[in-house]
């Protein structure tokens, strides 16, 4: 598995919007995609308008896996490999 930094920025309006969507992951990491992601950690930041952007670290083997899984709302605005130690 690859080590994935994951920047969504300006996702949640709303803390409870943040909410839903920490449930939804959750579900997603523990259920259907356990054998593909691994969950980290993650941080949340509040953007200048008042909206909330996270960043996190997962480990994933494939890119996309890492990002956005199917049927998911709340798109990565940035994904980075981190590099593997020689």
């Amino acid at each position: 598995m690859q080590l994935y930094s994951i920047r969504r920025r300006k996702a949640w309006k709303t803390p409870d919007a943040l909410k839903v969507t920490a449930a939804r992951s959750a579900e997603i990491g523990d259920g259907e995609m356990s054998d593909r992601v691994r969950w980290i950690r993650s941080y949340v930041v509040n953007e200048d308008d008042g909206s909330a952007q996270s960043a996190s670290m997962r480990r994933a083997t494939l890119n996309h896996s890492a990002s956005t899984p199917r049927g998911w709302e709340c798109q990565a605005t940035k994904l980075a490999p981190f590099p593997t130690p020689s």
